[in-house]
């Protein structure tokens, strides 16, 4: 299963929104995931990158496709503008890891 996967951001905005607020939307998407896949929705939460001066987050999503994170952002109540497929790109020729990339992030912040 982990070959189909793909990655997903959800793209979400917001006055003043804060990393309390998006660390509370990232736990209850990961709840939703769990609750989901139970009933065969292939998706996993991945993390988010938070631009707060945009007031936008982008929460990163592996799964099978759009439709899957569209239900665990309707079960986790996410508001978003827009669930879109990215692609994790590196400079070094390793393989890209979608996860690795947003704890980089994380840990240059």
């Amino acid at each position: 299963m982990a070959s189909s996967r793909r990655t997903f951001l959800v793209e979400c905005y917001g006055p003043d929104i804060d990393a309390g607020s998006v660390a509370a939307a990232g736990a209850r998407a990961r709840a939703a995931c769990d609750r989901l896949e139970r009933v065969g929705v292939d998706a996993h939460y991945l993390g988010a990158v938070l631009v707060a001066e945009d007031d936008v987050v982008f929460h990163a999503f592996a799964g099978a496709d759009a439709a899957g994170i569209e239900v665990v952002c309707r079960e986790a109540g996410l508001v978003h503008e827009r669930v879109v497929e990215s692609i994790a790109v590196t400079t070094d020729g390793s393989d890209p890891d979608p996860a690795a990339i947003l704890a980089g992030i994380r840990s240059a912040s």
